[in-house]
């Protein structure tokens, strides 16, 4: 893929790993750089490094109606990176419940399925496009490192689904992996 001149949206910008993609799409010269974060205040610092092609987007990757809206709004993306992530580092056996283990699902895996449905029509409008999905195990620890190497997994076979033809060849547009830890 041909940054330079690319139109990306960044989910999970205001991160450690978030920041450092915008800092690489700025210096290959991407055109526009959506930056993605749950409070556009926690984006101020991005977009005060470029404000002229640093556009903030308030986006929660849970909900479906907020990733329909900035879709919506970033319609000329040519660029998906499915950075937002969370890891709650809790126990699952002796946990009280599983509530952390379902919000890093809802975060870590649907929402990034929430992201490639919702862009894939853009991506395609747009004469094809890439997706890049993060799959970072952050600062987990064992045994959660265990949970997390379960979303991972999770994310690679969805990649390994959309990236099969049938998906690229309908939606125009490839997938991949970038791993972190």
């Amino acid at each position: 893929m041909q940054i330079q001149g690319s139109i990306a949206l960044v989910t999970g910008a205001n991160g450690g790993i978030g920041r450092q993609f915008v800092d690489g799409l700025r210096a290959a010269n991407a055109a526009k750089i959506y930056v993605c974060a749950r409070s556009l205040a926690k984006l101020d610092p991005l977009v005060a490094l470029d404000p002229e092609r640093i556009v903030p987007i308030e986006l929660e990757v849970t909900n479906l109606e907020s990733v329909q809206a900035a879709a919506a709004k970033c319609s000329d993306v040519t660029l998906l990176i499915n950075n937002a992530g969370i890891s709650l580092n809790q126990a699952i056996i002796a946990a009280d419940s599983l509530d952390s283990a379902r919000a890093e699902l809802e975060v870590n895996y649907f929402g990034l399925i929430n992201m490639c449905r919702a862009f894939a029509p853009s991506l395609k409008a747009n004469g094809g496009g890439t997706i890049v999905n993060t799959l970072s195990a952050g600062e987990s620890k064992p045994p959660l490192q265990r949970l997390i190497q379960c979303l991972k997994s999770g994310c690679t076979f969805c990649n390994a689904l959309c990236s099969r033809r049938v998906e690229c060849s309908r939606n125009a547009c490839g997938c991949g992996d970038a791993w972190n830890g």
